[in-house]
């Protein structure tokens, strides 16, 4: 089953192959503070199963080493309506946490 989702404004679209079949809650700091939540919703997956499109180059990033763990995640947002897309977990790039709440087609 094909999974897609868009952010606030539009400009950027994510499609998954795949409906994941599980889901990870994370309460850290970091997450609260860059989601404005008590927590951030994600689904852990591979790179290479997201496809996003940006026609508009509006896709930005923040790397950041202030975690628990020490090492250095990206977060990725829209340049244009600031919606936070997803976080690159390793430095290898393999895995991303992708925001649950822009889904919006199963």
């Amino acid at each position: 089953m094909a999974v897609e989702g868009h952010y606030n404004c539009g400009s950027i679209l994510v499609l998954l192959s795949f409906f994941p079949p599980a889901s990870v809650i994370s309460y850290c700091s970091n997450c609260r503070r860059a989601g404005g939540a008590l927590c951030s919703v994600n689904f852990l997956v591979p790179i290479s199963d997201v496809k996003i499109i940006d026609e508009q180059g509006l896709l930005k990033s923040y790397e950041g080493s202030n975690t628990v763990s020490e090492n250095t995640i990206a977060r990725r947002f829209c340049g244009k309506c600031g919606s936070p897309v997803m976080t690159m977990l390793d430095g290898e790039r393999r895995r991303l946490l992708l925001k649950l709440r822009y889904l919006t087609r199963f």
